[in-house]
């Protein structure tokens, strides 16, 4: 149908129709990128403005890893305590098939870790771990203590858990150094989680050694705990040095770009450079 003259509309003359028709044909020489795309661009044609290095280059994150872990693996992990106890420590560990650790499971650990964005929950605490695991001792080294416990829990499969965690025990000297009495605790927290389910009936004094288990951090936690923020930082210094940038630092780095010392700038030229943006799907 067609409007009457009263009734409010648009009028389209040619050259309305011209304008019209220039910015349909227009429309498909729109630049469209991906939001990462979009920060990579800025980070590379304002690299003055974003105050980074003119000559940069994007990395995959395990090649920035890679860098940082094998580097300080060389200069510190091997060398400094109690780098050098966790990371002895681990590699006397093994998998759930029976498999040696190796340095390669470490850097899938802390990889991991890293794409993870994993917190520090907790610092290492080697005098916790001893005392877990002298209280573990204490409750389950003499066969007197393993008596006790099966006095109060006449399961069947009670004798199998005492003999794991006696056999764990047995593996490791009280004296060893604290990441090693923590592989050993490692090895008994199943059985010790099924004693404890039974908790009211058994002594207080294993009890006690149970909870400490428990509330005990893994060696694997320990070893993050310990090693991931050097790492971190060691990938963060290596890449400004290098001007290097992988996909998870680019919406971080724009953003500190558009919020530091020259961000009146760098706005002035991405109004200048794109007066108009669509965003599709935005969320």
């Amino acid at each position: 149908s067609t409007a009457r003259d009263d009734e409010p509309g648009w009028a389209i003359d040619d050259d309305a129709r011209r304008r019209l028709r220039a910015a349909i044909t227009a429309f498909d020489h729109a630049p469209i990128y991906t939001i990462h795309g979009f920060c990579y661009r800025i980070l590379i044609e304002d690299a003055f403005s974003a105050r980074r290095l003119f000559d940069q280059t994007q990395v995959a994150d395990e090649v920035a890893f890679d860098a940082a872990f094998g580097a300080l693996l060389r200069e510190r992990f091997a060398h400094r305590s109690p780098d050098r106890e966790l990371l002895a420590a681990f590699l006397e560990t093994r998998t759930a098939s029976g498999a040696p650790r190796t340095v390669d499971a470490l850097r899938a650990l802390l990889l991991g870790c890293v794409r993870a964005h994993a917190p520090i929950r907790r610092p290492v605490d080697p005098d916790a771990a001893c005392a877990a695991f002298a209280r573990l001792a204490d409750a389950f080294a003499s066969d007197a203590h393993r008596a006790a416990v099966l006095a109060c829990d006449q399961r069947r499969w009670t004798q199998p858990w005492l003999d794991e965690i006696t056999a764990a025990l047995a593996l490791c000297d009280p004296g060893a150094p604290a990441p090693h009495q923590l592989a050993a605790i490692d090895l008994v927290r199943e059985p010790c989680e099924k004693l404890a389910a039974r908790a009211a009936k058994l002594p207080p004094d294993v009890v006690a050694a149970l909870r400490g288990v428990a509330t005990t951090m893994p060696l694997d936690e320990a070893i993050a705990a310990q090693m991931l923020p050097a790492i971190v930082a060691r990938i963060g210094e290596d890449k400004a040095e290098l001007g290097q940038f992988d996909y998870d630092d680019m919406l971080e780095l724009v953003w500190a770009a558009l919020t530091g010392p020259r961000r009146a700038e760098l706005a002035a030229q991405l109004r200048e450079r794109t007066p108009w943006v669509v965003i599709d799907e935005f969320q």
